[in-house]
């Protein structure tokens, strides 16, 4: 099954590879070329050239009008595939054919606690099952937090008790810590 995906992935970006690469009337279009400027530097006596190190300034005025360029250039080029809604749909189902894998198996006591993004979900929400048998009980889903500022809840992690009894649940709100 996992092959099988694999090489839908890659047929999917060999599509979009042509498709980028072409436009209509069959001209071949690039994207906006970086400028390269290199800077050397020595470790441990070995000199590396890295002609894109200007890029690592990503704040710098050159450097967002690259980005936007970039961006301008991705965004005509896939809005121009006329199969573009097609390849949109087959990825969101192969994506929700997956159901999202469980991860980060804990025991705690006889209770399994794990994370899980079941579909049409794309956060994690934590899970817990009394032994491996036992029935799937959603424990905890960020998506039910509101605050007066509004914005999008994830689970960072947790921790459940030794007993399984009780799990700790740090959350973020965007890009805070809570």
């Amino acid at each position: 099954m996992k092959s099988i995906i694999a090489a839908i992935w890659v047929i999917c970006f060999a599509i979009l590879y042509l498709a980028l690469s072409f436009r209509a009337g069959g001209q071949m279009v690039r994207p906006p070329l970086a400028p390269m400027r290199p800077v050397t530097n020595s470790y441990f006596g070995i000199e590396v050239v890295d002609p894109f190190r200007w890029m690592e300034e990503a704040a710098s005025p050159e450097m967002r009008q690259w980005m936007k360029a970039e961006s301008d250039y991705a965004r005509a080029a896939l809005e121009g595939l006329p199969a573009r809604q097609r390849i949109l749909e087959e990825l969101r189902q192969l994506d929700s054919t997956l159901d999202g894998f469980p991860g980060a198996l804990n025991l705690a006591g006889s209770r399994w606690f794990y994370v899980r993004t079941p579909p049409p979900t794309d956060v994690y929400q934590l899970f817990m099952r009394e032994g491996l048998k036992g029935k799937e009980n959603l424990i905890f889903d960020p998506q039910t937090l509101r605050s007066a500022e509004g914005g999008h809840y994830s689970l960072n992690l947790f921790h459940p008790a030794p007993d399984g009894k009780y799990a700790v649940c740090p959350v973020s709100r965007g890009d805070r810590k809570t």
